[in-house]
């Protein structure tokens, strides 16, 4: 008895299997809630060459600033950033949510 019921099992798994793989069943899918990034992009309000039409040149200086630090992290990591640094990256970013 023991071997038809592994026999028999075996048989039912193979079917199974078969089926899932022809389309006919599929497995519950599982939804996990997604939490919202911590951070988000800020988009430029248009395309390339914005920095040469701007007005103000302290914007040019800061966008400058924002990306020598942000190649810093790219290259090294966020723990690389010095205390001073992370405290103008985020009123960098202050800044620029204030303005939109």
């Amino acid at each position: 008895w023991d071997l038809l019921a592994v026999f028999l099992s075996a048989c039912a798994a193979a079917h199974f299997y078969t089926r899932y793989e022809q389309g006919h069943w599929a497995f519950p899918t599982i939804r996990i809630a997604s939490r919202k990034p911590a951070f988000h992009v800020v988009p430029r309000d248009s395309g390339h060459g914005e920095s040469s039409r701007r007005d103000d040149p302290q914007e040019d200086e800061l966008d400058s600033e924002v990306d020598a630090l942000l190649d810093k992290i790219a290259q090294s990591g966020i723990g690389s950033l010095t205390a001073k640094e992370r405290a103008r990256l985020e009123s960098a970013r202050a800044e620029l949510l204030k303005r939109r």
